[in-house]
């Protein structure tokens, strides 16, 4: 007998039910259906669960809270039934493979977490990884203010001044693993 990760999809929401339709319909169409759906709504206008996919294999659970998505998320992950949560915002579409790959990885590799592969769409309509810095300013600007870098530090143009200085930066970001800052 196949093993199966019990799932629970968890997603705050505010104001933004079209999104939030699409969201729960990529979750009830994955190809392991989830343990359940928890939608934490802090919209303006209370969210009217009828206006919701309807589903016989996923159940779906939607709590009120005030609007923090840190809130949200933890009012949701306290009535989350499943074994894992899935944190999902009202955004997202993922594959409908997605539960059954994290679920596989998770029962092949013994992990207690795991995550996917994030996308954004940029402005030009492409899907994206990764915003690289790819000039000296912005870095030196990333570097002063300890912000993350989402990308590659690698591309960042230099001239033969400011190259020992960018090199110095490089290398404090690999050390802290590229993203992990004192912020």
């Amino acid at each position: 007998m196949a093993q199966i990760v019990k799932v629970s999809a968890v997603i705050p929401t505010r104001n933004r039910p079209e999104s939030l339709i699409r969201t729960v319909a990529a979750l009830i169409a994955q190809s392991q259906p989830l343990e359940e759906i928890v939608i934490v709504d802090s919209s303006d206008e209370p969210l009217d669960a009828r206006l919701l996919p309807d589903s016989q294999a996923t159940r779906i659970h939607c709590l009120t809270s005030q609007a923090s998505v840190c809130l949200q998320r933890n009012i949701g992950i306290e009535a989350a039934q499943g074994d894992y949560v899935f944190l999902c915002d009202d955004d997202v579409e993922p594959p409908a493979d997605y539960v059954e790959l994290l679920s596989n990885y998770i029962i092949e590799s013994g992990a207690v977490a795991v995550t996917g592969l994030c996308l954004q769409k940029s402005e030009d309509g492409r899907w994206v990884f990764e915003y690289p810095v790819n000039t000296f300013r912005r870095l030196v600007r990333y570097y002063v203010f300890q912000q993350s870098i989402w990308g590659s530090i690698d591309r960042v143009g230099t001239n033969w001044l400011t190259r020992p200085f960018a090199r110095y930066i490089q290398r404090r970001y690999r050390i802290r693993g590229n993203s992990v800052t004192r912020a």
